[in-house]
């Protein structure tokens, strides 16, 4: 079987507009 799954880490650097690492920091905590 083959899971492909995009973690939040790859989905941010598809964004091109900069991202505060605060926010970032912030997203990935909720998640956890």
């Amino acid at each position: 079987m083959i899971k492909i799954l995009e973690t939040p880490r790859d989905a941010m650097q598809g964004i091109q507009k900069f991202i505060p690492t605060a926010h970032k920091v912030e997203y990935l905590n909720a998640l956890l």
